[in-house]
This record gives C-alpha cells, structure tokens and sequence, in this order.
C-alpha cells in the first residue's frame, strides 16, 4: 500500500516538472516573466543614476566644445544601446 502511495506521488511529481519544462532546461512562461520584472527594475534604479553621475560630472577643466558632446551623446548612446540589446535579446529567443 505504501509503495503504491509513493509511486503515484512520484508520477504527480514528474508530470508537474515535465509541465514547466524544468528537466529539459528550458525555463518556462513564469521563470521568463521574473527574470524580465527584474532586469526592467534594476534598469529602472541604475540607468538614472548613470545618468545623473554623467550630467553631474566636474568639467571646469574640459575645452567648452567638448562638454555639450559629453552631456548630450553620452545619454543618448547609453539609451540606444540598452533599446538595442533589447531588441536583439527578443530576436534570439524568438526562433
């Protein structure tokens, strides 16, 4: 009686982890869904405080054609890159 117990726990065990794919190693819907909620807030925290760093940079001894460029590419590139890894991360993971 007791094995019997234990063999229908260890079926209902299995299907549960071949449901979320967990054995084959590929991360289901929900895992997916967590890691993304926490990429977009540590983003959401570091990428203004970069920014704020670089507008707030001491550039008293810089030559004054050189600090508009620092000021205004530097953001910018720093926002297309993020948009641009982000677009190639969901490209990958389509196919």
């Amino acid at each position: 009686m007791a094995i019997a117990i234990l063999e229908t726990i260890k079926a209902k065990t299995n299907n549960v982890l071949n449901k979320f794919a967990w054995r084959r190693g590929d991360p289901g819907l929900i895992e997916k869904v967590i890691l993304l909620v926490i990429a977009l807030f540590v983003f959401a925290i570091l990428v203004p405080v970069a920014l704020n760093q670089i507008y707030s940079t001491n550039t008293s001894g810089w030559n004054s054609a050189v600090i508009p460029l620092f000021n205004v590419f530097v953001p910018v590139i720093t926002i297309l890159a993020i948009a641009i890894g982000f677009v190639v991360i969901m490209l990958r993971r389509r196919d």
